[in-house]
């Protein structure tokens, strides 16, 4: 609903925004602000990431309108928060042996319910990183699943996703990138 105001507790980009950020069709999200950081670097950062790890956190259609919004009053800050922003899709930068760690710690069943709307490289990813056996009856378990709401699907792939970074910020896993060697 356009007409929701959504409250944020934590200190936003009020150099971007000032204390009103522009949702679509007019409404505005009012920004409360909590806490101080010494460097205004860090801060920017901080924050930054604090949107980034907010719009993670809610529904894809949500993340979508707040981007796009963003994205038309401000391009800059809109790509500085997609950097920041971990998504099931970027589970592709795990590389197969990196995976095989990371579904180690995933709940079967999750993994399944997670695949339901996966995009076909991550598919991929997931299958070459299983034997063939495991891979082929994870297959059928996702072919023989019926409907569910897209909201479960999201809510398993966000597990997925958070366990994922909690075992990047551990140094479990690696993310494949200009950084990595």
């Amino acid at each position: 609903d356009n007409n929701t105001t959504w409250v944020y507790n934590f200190n936003l980009a009020k150099d971007y925004w000032g204390d009103q950020f522009p949702m679509a069709g007019g409404t505005k999200c009012k920004i409360e602000q909590s806490v101080e950081l010494k460097s205004v670097t860090d801060h920017k950062a901080q924050r930054l990431q604090n949107v980034a790890e907010l719009l993670n956190a809610v529904g894809r259609d949500t993340e979508t309108k707040i981007l796009s919004t963003l994205e038309e009053a401000n391009p800059n800050l809109a790509s500085q928060i997609r950097e920041k922003m971990f998504t099931f899709d970027d589970l592709t930068l795990i590389d197969i042996r990196q995976m095989q760690v990371l579904l180690k710690e995933v709940d079967p069943e999750l993994l399944v319910l997670s695949l339901k709307t996966a995009s076909d490289a991550v598919k991929e990813l997931i299958f070459s990183s299983m034997s063939t056996r495991a891979a082929d009856g994870m297959k059928d378990d996702l072919e023989n699943l019926g409907p569910r709401r897209r909201e479960d699907v999201e809510a398993a792939q966000m597990k997925i996703v958070q366990t994922a970074r909690k075992m990047i910020d551990e140094g479990k896993i690696v993310i494949l990138g200009a950084d990595t060697v």
